[in-house]
């Protein structure tokens, strides 16, 4: 593994740590006490994440053979653009069907095999994911999700 990997790791991993340190210190508002959820919370979530992805990526960089070939970012383009494109159409269909939508996609594209069985794996995967976001933020944590135009999608 190359050195330039390894300093853009520890970046990673100092950034993550810093950012977990400041978000010790944000204020805990009295509104928050009941749900016990405060805004520090998802910065640290947040700051975990990118150090957990970042350790499994110097593992996976550090077990790579030489002759394995290097992932490049330009195959990344199509995915960037359909984000975006999420982005673009959660507020006009709303979070529930825009996010199983999102799912339903990048599973079928990502899973091989004949289209039944993708089609099949990636309809289960965008109903499970899309639930489990949205018993987390709407019911657990109380957060109103976009409705879309239609607002058939609400409480």
């Amino acid at each position: 593994m190359d050195w330039l990997k390894i300093l853009s790791g520890l970046g990673l991993l100092s950034i993550s740590g810093l950012w977990v340190a400041l978000s010790l210190h944000l204020p805990f508002p009295s509104f928050a006490r009941a749900s016990k959820v405060g805004p520090a919370h998802f910065p640290i979530l947040v700051a975990s994440l990118l150090a957990l992805l970042t350790i499994i990526w110097l593992v996976r960089e550090s077990r790579k053979s030489p002759n394995e070939r290097e992932v490049r970012g330009i195959h990344l383009i199509p995915w960037y653009f359909g984000y975006a494109g999420y982005l673009v159409v959660v507020p006009f269909l709303g979070f529930i069907p825009a996010t199983f939508l999102l799912v339903v996609a990048v599973v079928g594209f990502k899973t091989r095999g004949p289209w039944a069985m993708r089609l099949s794996k990636s309809f289960l995967a965008g109903i499970i994911i899309t639930g489990l976001e949205w018993g987390v933020f709407q019911k657990w944590l109380g957060v109103p999700l976009p409705t879309g135009i239609l607002g058939l999608w609400g409480r």
